[in-house]
């Protein structure tokens, strides 16, 4: 999966922040490290699959909505 990192730390933050999470209670939501989203949030790390389920589970967001609009672009 090859996944735009620029548009991916954007939509990332955005939703995370229109869901009134920190970086770390979205970690804690993900059962991911908070240096990781930190890290797409910079675009300095692309998750992987197993790490996206992770992500989309703490912003409450179906995958296949989360990869739909990473392709059109939309945020």
């Amino acid at each position: 999966m090859n996944l735009d990192r620029k548009f991916l730390a954007q939509y990332v933050e955005t939703l995370r922040k229109a869901r009134g999470m920190t970086p770390e209670v979205l970690a804690e939501r993900s059962d991911l490290p908070v240096g990781m989203i930190r890290g797409i949030e910079r675009a300095a790390v692309s998750p992987n699959l197993t790490e996206l389920e992770k992500l989309c589970k703490g912003l409450e967001l179906q995958v296949s909505t989360f990869l739909e609009a990473m392709e059109s672009g939309e945020s």
